[in-house]
């Protein structure tokens, strides 16, 4: 414990990140301190680890160790979803469906189930599709070439200029 807070004091994303995972969960002898916690993740998310993008993603969604703030929830998963970590494309796509977070937008919320989707997240295709009945339904039909479109140029564009995350979690 002392070395992993040793190099998460100098820095170290990862030890941040693991420390953070440690108080977030109650783990490894720490009592479960969410506050604690939010500070490490804090920390490692602002070095890039989507992981820590993504659990602050999580935390502000559900109101875990802070207020709940559906807006920053929304930007902390744009933050992993351009980082490549498809459970947050994802959660950018419910977001902009629900419009929590951000405007309601359904063709944007097309285009992240899309992008989740052609990365392999194992559900994203089952949003995208009720969402694509949804349009129809709604007379937005005309829009989904448009959306699948953005998300194919999304895609080319990241995997061009970083390798795609294809981690999937439970929170």
């Amino acid at each position: 414990m002392n070395d992993l807070t040793f190099e998460a004091e100098q820095g170290n994303s990862d030890a941040q990140y693991n420390l953070a995972e440690m108080y977030y969960h109650g783990h490894g002898g720490v009592p479960q301190d969410k506050a604690i916690a939010l500070h490490w993740y804090t920390l490692s998310a602002h070095q890039g680890n989507t992981h820590a993008q993504f659990t602050l993603g999580y935390m502000h969604r559900h109101g875990e160790g802070v207020p709940q703030d559906y807006k920053a929830a929304f930007q902390w998963n744009r933050m992993a979803a351009e980082n490549g970590d498809t459970d947050a494309i994802h959660r950018m796509g419910w977001a902009c469906r629900e419009g929590l977070g951000v405007t309601q937008d359904y063709i944007l919320a097309y285009v992240w189930f899309d992008v989740a989707t052609t990365l392999g997240h194992s559900f994203a295709g089952t949003d995208r599709d009720r969402l694509a009945k949804d349009m129809v339904r709604s007379h937005m039909g005309g829009h989904i070439f448009q959306a699948q479109r953005l998300a194919r140029d999304w895609v080319a564009k990241h995997q061009l200029e970083k390798g795609m995350k294809n981690e999937h979690r439970k929170n």
